[in-house]
């Protein structure tokens, strides 16, 4: 199965709030790690959140649905 992602606006207002490595360590990890399989790298989240996972990314957290 392939995989794509893409950022709402929020997201990418919060992604261009990182300095310039850590907006690459994320969209690298998003694209070599998560992109191959999603479910075997994050945690899904619970209730109100349910169906969005987790993603730890150096130190921050990242919430993909």
């Amino acid at each position: 199965m392939n995989w794509d992602y893409k950022f709402d606006a929020r997201a990418l207002k919060e992604l261009k709030k990182l300095g310039a490595p850590d907006q690459q360590r994320v969209i690298r990890y998003l694209q070599h790690e998560v992109l191959r399989e999603p479910k075997s790298f994050g945690k899904p989240l619970k209730r109100k959140l349910a169906g969005l996972w987790r993603y730890h990314v150096g130190n921050q957290k990242d919430i993909y649905g």
